[in-house]
């Protein structure tokens, strides 16, 4: 039986400890398939509301980095034209039959890893060849916020931190250039999720669901928990990042947003 094809995807795009998390929930509550239960991470200390991110995808995606000779917290970029590398032409098929095994005849998905922001390029050339729609979702925080997050959980110095920031950021950027991208800004998102969400959604091309009430009622039921940890609380000044990396910020949180504008 030939395998039923998958119906349009979202791409949910984003640093490590940038909301990532949030933003695949709001999108399943959205209706976006995300996958059986037992198919997803479980929740953990640092993320007690969960993860929502496929196990097989996270796989995946270290093994194409480690083929790479990189790891998930690296600091240096990959090579432009790293996806014609012969290291990476095996993963081609096997993302295809990847996200056809997962999501055949499901009209929405949703795939969230911060992987992605890294891996983009590979990504974008093996689903199009397949004739598979999608669109992305890129998650912005603060990086100091991000760096402060990652001290918590793994123990990360700032200025470590702040350079993973800075890499997956910048090739995030590189990869979404020509494609249908909304913009999600975690600060902006907790101040007033549903005009951010909005405007993210309509930026990726999602519709606002039929049942708009049921789901602004889950997505407040299910943010009212969500910590939002604070590079305040640690006494780190946001004057301290260096000019790149505030330079960059500066520019992803513009309106409007414009992927394809030079650094």
């Amino acid at each position: 039986m030939t395998p039923k094809r998958p119906g349009k995807g979202i791409l949910i795009v984003g640093m490590h400890r940038s909301g990532t998390s949030v933003a695949s929930r709001m999108a399943n509550l959205s209706g976006a398939w995300l996958g059986r239960d037992d198919e997803l991470m479980p929740p953990g200390p640092d993320n007690p509301s969960g993860f929502w991110e496929r196990l097989d995808v996270m796989k995946f995606n270290d093994r194409l980095l480690s083929a790479l000779g990189r790891t998930w917290d690296t600091e240096l970029a990959l090579a432009p034209g790293w996806e014609r590398n012969p290291a990476a032409a095996p993963f081609y098929d096997a993302l295809a039959d990847m996200i056809t095994s997962a999501f055949g005849g499901r009209p929405l998905w949703a795939v969230k890893d911060p992987r992605l922001c890294l891996l983009l390029p590979l990504w974008k050339n093996a689903l199009t060849q397949k004739g598979i729609a999608f669109s992305c979702l890129f998650v912005v925080r603060h990086p100091l916020e991000v760096a402060f997050s990652l001290n918590k959980r793994n123990g990360f110095s700032l200025e470590k931190g702040l350079a993973c920031w800075l890499n997956n950021n910048k090739s995030a950027l590189a990869g979404l250039v020509g494609l249908q991208t909304g913009v999600l800004r975690f600060e902006n998102l907790l101040l007033d999720w549903k005009t951010e969400l909005g405007l993210a959604f309509a930026g990726a091309g999602i519709a606002w669901p039929d049942q708009a009430k049921a789901f602004e009622e889950a997505v407040n039921a299910f943010l009212m928990p969500q910590n939002n940890d604070r590079a305040s609380d640690k006494g780190w000044s946001r004057a301290e990042m260096p000019g790149d990396i505030a330079r960059l910020h500066s520019r992803l949180i513009q309106e409007p947003f414009l992927p394809g504008e030079k650094l």
